[in-house]
């Protein structure tokens, strides 16, 4: 496991998506810690690793994130993380006992917290409820009213001041996703029931969104590793059979590949030459091309292979000097002859 340098606020007793509080209190770790799933958006399909150093810190519930070292798609998440892309964190809660006079979830425990895609969310949550089913608005607020408290009792004065000072706060949440609503102090409930259908429908219009950039994002980062990948392949800096093993390096780390592929140089290409038997053919005799050779003349070679006598002079500079040397001395001959 990958363990983050960030530590996340799971829950804390602000007020949620749900117009309520969760008391960090109430909240049972024992289950959870013996097995502290980190899942990516509240979806099952996507265990990324666990979490530790779970601790409650006066009204917070706090935890340092484990990426699943042997999952690539995990370690996506992880480096996000360490570069502050995602910054949200969820708790998937299963309530135990709700207090709808004060709005609190008095006893619940966690099923899974997630790493989230939308960071002003802060204080998103998901609802799941006794058998584990993950609950959509309307079903978790009908789970809630079926958890009320035993001892609860119709609103006090005090209970009603408490409900109407949290107004404020769902018309802010209202704000930041977007929307502006009208509530004050004398709303109804169905008045503020609307206000936070509103935030949950632009929570997952963002999410969506956010998505779908993503995709766009890791479809074009792919698309430049494969890239970098086949230029250094074609220009001989590296060998077809390492592609893969490159590519997935590069889908975890760009600049890394960059680096690593910039600091390969392709082989030098050396050019030798290798003495031949000055050439095919024959003397006459069926013999040996190179003994046939051998008692030839540099006007020999001039007329019957000329390109033989250019390989000679830079593979066996010795024998081709000899060779003019001796043309040399007969021309001399000839001139003196003509001479007298």
């Amino acid at each position: 496991m990958k363990k983050s340098t960030k530590t996340f606020v799971l829950s804390d007793e602000s007020l949620n998506l749900y117009a309520f509080k969760v008391l960090t209190a109430g909240i049972d770790l024992d289950s959870f810690k013996a097995n502290p799933i980190m899942l990516y958006d509240h979806d099952y399909s996507k265990p990324i690793g666990q979490w530790t150093d779970l601790q409650i810190q006066g009204t917070q519930l706090t935890g340092v994130p484990m990426f699943d070292e042997e999952d690539p798609e995990a370690m996506k998440f992880y480096s996000k993380v360490e570069q502050g892309i995602l910054k949200g964190a969820s708790i998937g809660l299963s309530p135990i006992q709700f207090n709808e006079a004060t709005s609190e979830m008095e006893k619940c425990s966690i099923k899974e917290t997630s790493i989230t895609p939308v960071p002003a969310n802060k204080n998103a949550i998901a609802l799941y409820n006794s058998k584990g089913q993950k609950l959509n608005g309307e079903e978790a607020k009908q789970y809630l009213l079926s958890l009320r408290s035993t001892d609860a009792a119709p609103k006090t004065e005090k209970q009603t001041n408490m409900y109407q000072k949290s107004i404020p706060a769902l018309v802010a949440l209202c704000l930041q996703a977007g929307h502006t609503v009208n509530l004050s102090a004398q709303s109804t409930d169905d008045e503020v029931e609307a206000a936070v259908k509103k935030i949950g429908e632009k929570y997952t219009e963002l999410s969506g969104k956010v998505l779908i950039l993503e995709t766009q994002a890791k479809t074009a980062k792919e698309k430049e590793v494969e890239d970098l990948v086949d230029v250094a392949i074609a220009e001989k800096r590296l060998s077809a059979s390492d592609k893969q093993a490159f590519v997935d390096f590069g889908k975890m780390n760009l600049s890394a590949l960059k680096t690593a592929l910039t600091a390969l140089k392709a082989p030098e290409v050396k050019t030798t030459i290798t003495a031949p038997a000055w050439g095919a053919g024959s003397g006459g005799n069926g013999g040996n091309a190179a003994d046939d050779r051998a008692a030839w003349t540099f006007d020999d070679f001039a007329l019957k292979a000329p390109g033989e006598l250019e390989l000679m002079q830079g593979a066996d500079p010795t024998r081709f000097q000899k060779l003019l040397s001796a043309k040399t001395l007969n021309v001399r001959a000839i001139a003196h002859i003509g001479n007298n």
